[in-house]
């Protein structure tokens, strides 16, 4: 068997990834997954609700390399367990380049079409909407694939959508900047559409 290394840089020094599978792996998941899964974390979660914008530029960033470092102990897990069994979802990296998409659609999917779309929907749905479609999807991957036969996105992303649809209804529609720009949307390609 061949061994091939992937040197991934992080800060100041590297992962060495040996196997050929797992450094495919892993170069894959780490030029796309772990720094939009950084960005995300710190910007959208850490600075403004956990430390409320009180965080220095320094502090984000020490943030985006231990969600960097995290994300990278769990690709690792899953590349390693799922190299020796053949029936493992993680065998293949299309089977996981396939499951990641499921979860990024089932999550983000209906908030990015809602926010396009419904002037009602506020930040308070779509959180929730994330959250369920992505905790829906890996629930769905994990115990019901097999014995429905269906694609987790799916069902993940009805929930998800639902999910968000009734939590921005239930709460409180306090930006109404949102409102400007939907109609700012819809009015630029009405007018320059034709």
């Amino acid at each position: 068997m061949l061994i091939s290394f992937v040197k991934i840089p992080f800060g100041d020094f590297g992962f060495v990834y040996p196997s050929g599978r797992r450094s495919k792996t892993g170069s894959t998941f780490f030029s796309t997954g772990s720094s939009f899964a950084s960005s995300s974390f710190t910007s959208d979660i850490y600075k403004p609700l956990i430390r409320k914008g009180n965080a220095s530029d320094k502090e984000v960033g020490w943030v985006g390399r231990i969600v960097v470092l995290i994300v990278a102990i769990i690709a690792f897990v899953i590349a390693a367990t799922g190299v020796n069994d053949p029936n493992s979802w993680a065998n293949s990296i299309m089977a996981m380049v396939e499951n990641a998409w499921g979860l990024f659609g089932a999550s983000f999917g209906p908030v990015v079409i809602l926010s396009l779309f419904w002037k009602r929907l506020n930040y308070n749905g779509a959180v929730a909407g994330i959250v369920v479609g992505a905790v829906v999807d890996v629930v769905w991957l994990i115990w019901l694939t097999a014995p429905t036969g269906i694609y987790e996105i799916l069902p993940a992303f009805i929930i998800g959508l639902i999910a968000t649809v009734v939590v921005s209804l239930a709460t409180k529609y306090i930006i109404h900047r949102i409102q400007l720009y939907v109609n700012n949307f819809f009015h630029f390609f009405t007018n320059n559409i034709k």
